[in-house]
């Protein structure tokens, strides 16, 4: 519990202000006055609390009366711990002695830190944080603008179902429905990634309704039957051959015609080689002949001549051979490959044309295309249906769930219900909340409903405290802050309610008593304002 607080900039910088379990009454003047602190002090709680609204610059508590430090303590099972925080430096928070002086062997907090220590020295068992908790239930000039109509809604929430996620927290019934709203999470992402894999063509389908289905099935069914009417073989031995078999059998042939292609081209290097004739020297009696012709000739240069002829002979000779033995090394190799795929063929397909397997294998494409289409077609329709059919699973437990949690809070706003009409909370729909009072929907009677609705909170929950400014009490009539005020007292068990009234002058006689035992701050104009001074 928040034990005390104190502050150099309060009007006495001497006092500490002391709290206690139950209400506690910021108590301001008759008239209403205005700018005296009491809608401060309540955001000063709320920053000795881990709250930064203190300090928010709309606030101009800072610009008015520059940086300063909050003293304040805690209590839990009779032991106090002390703190200090700046408006300087408000997101650490530092553990003093008694004095408020820092410990020098203790380690700053962290604002999260701090946060988490309050929640742990208040037991508090949720997967909410601290903030989380509180917020909602502290409604004060300066932090986030009230609304009457949504009391769940805090700051930054968009809608009302995100309010009841934190509700449905709060009241530990969202362990029941997290691990299906996990699953449904998992559907809707699976739908999405579906999607995105068909907007980015990775996955191409044609397929948008029954119709469009209905359509290449009849296709298929067509393609199907045509192949199963397709026969091939010898006189009346025929069979029905197999897509895969056919279609192996089309890619073979392919490769045997581009293999028998270069199998002729190189038996034709190989021939035009072995022709070439480089051994045409003239012989002993061709040169006789040819010096009977003519006697002056040169035979002995002739004869160098045909030397030398001879000699380059030999040099072509010796590489037309070596590139015959080249040629005819891959020439075998090809006739190896031929020979190997041939007998790949299985015997039935042999005199299958080119031409044949090429329209069978456009027909098998197809086929497959449709199938293909039309699977994931069937996918797309399957996790439409598993999305449907968990969405209906996480509906029925969460109306369960919030059908408890109304049922709690209705048991409990009928200890408040000293008035003619009923206070009703319900879920509509499971992503909307309505409270209201029967055939009453005055302004006074919506910060009424607020009050109570936040004490029933208080009362089935594990929130530590409510803080109420002076505004929500505006629109009451004074017999009904009577009764709130009496609510407040009876109804805090052993929590701490903290609340701004704008005097008292027109209270019962039992609501002054109870506001003259739980003030623990009066405030006034001027030199009793909370600084000792209005600005």
């Amino acid at each position: 519990m928040l034990y005390e607080i104190k502050s150099n900039l309060f009007k006495d910088d001497s006092k500490k202000i002391n709290f206690k379990t139950g209400l506690n009454i910021v108590l301001g003047e008759n008239d209403k006055a205005n700018s005296i602190g009491k809608s401060t002090f309540l955001l000063i709680i709320d920053f000795a609390f881990g709250g930064n609204s203190y300090t928010d610059k709309k606030n101009k508590i800072v610009e008015l009366f520059g940086n300063h430090t909050i003293y304040f303590a805690h209590k839990f099972e009779n032991k106090i711990y002390y703190f200090l925080r700046s408006t300087e430096n408000p997101g650490k928070i530092f553990q003093c002695d008694k004095n408020y002086q820092i410990l020098e062997k203790e380690k700053e907090f962290t604002l999260t830190g701090f946060t988490n220590f309050l929640k742990r020295l208040y037991k508090i068992e949720s997967e909410l944080s601290f903030r989380e908790i509180v917020s909602p239930y502290s409604h004060i000039a300066g932090r986030f603008e009230t609304d009457f109509d949504n009391p769940l809604k805090i700051e930054g929430d968009t809608s009302q179902s995100k309010s009841i996620n934190r509700f449905e927290k709060l009241f530990k019934v969202y362990k029941t429905i997290k691990s299906k709203a996990q699953e449904l999470e998992q559907a809707e992402n699976k739908i999405t990634s579906f999607k995105n894999a068909k907007n980015f063509g990775f996955i191409k389908i044609s397929i948008e309704s029954q119709k469009d289905k209905k359509t290449l099935e009849e296709e298929l069914k067509n393609l199907e039957t045509e192949l199963e009417q397709t026969k091939f073989g010898k006189a009346k031995d025929l069979f029905i051959f197999e897509e895969k078999s056919a279609s192996e059998c089309m890619e073979i042939k392919s490769k045997l015609k581009s293999l028998r292609s270069i199998r002729s081209k190189l038996q034709s290097e190989i021939a035009a080689i072995e022709k070439i004739d480089s051994n045409a020297n003239p012989s002993e009696q061709d040169l006789k002949v040819l010096q009977s012709f003519f006697p002056q000739v040169n035979l002995q240069k002739i004869n160098d001549i045909s030397s030398f002829h001879s000699n380059v002979c030999k040099i072509v000779n010796k590489e037309c051979d070596d590139e015959v033995l080249k040629l005819t090394k891959k020439l075998n190799q090809v006739l190896n490959k031929i020979e190997e795929l041939e007998n790949k063929i299985s015997p039935e397909f042999q005199d299958i044309s080119q031409t044949i397997l090429e329209q069978f294998a456009k027909k098998s494409i197809r086929i497959n295309q449709i199938k293909e289409e039309l699977k994931k077609f069937d996918l797309k329709n399957s996790l439409n249906e598993e999305k449907s059919k968990i969405e209906k699973e996480f509906s029925l437990i969460q109306e369960n769930a919030l059908s408890k949690i109304a049922n709690e809070i209705l048991i409990t706003l009928q200890l408040f219900n000293k008035e003619n009409g009923a206070l009703v909370f319900e879920f509509p729909t499971q992503k909307s909340y309505r409270l209201y009072k029967e055939n009453d929907v005055g302004t006074g009677t919506k910060h009424l409903n607020l009050i109570l609705f936040d004490l029933a909170v208080l009362l089935k929950t594990e929130i530590p405290y409510l803080i109420h400014d002076s505004y929500i009490f505006h629109e009451l009539e004074d017999n009904r802050l009577n009764l709130v005020l009496s609510f407040y007292k009876e109804y805090s068990h052993g929590k701490q309610i903290f609340i701004a009234v704008d005097g008292q002058d027109k209270c019962s006689e039992e609501a002054k008593k109870i506001i003259k035992e739980s003030t623990i701050l009066k405030l006034g104009k001027n030199k009793e304002s909370l600084f000792g001074i209005t600005k």
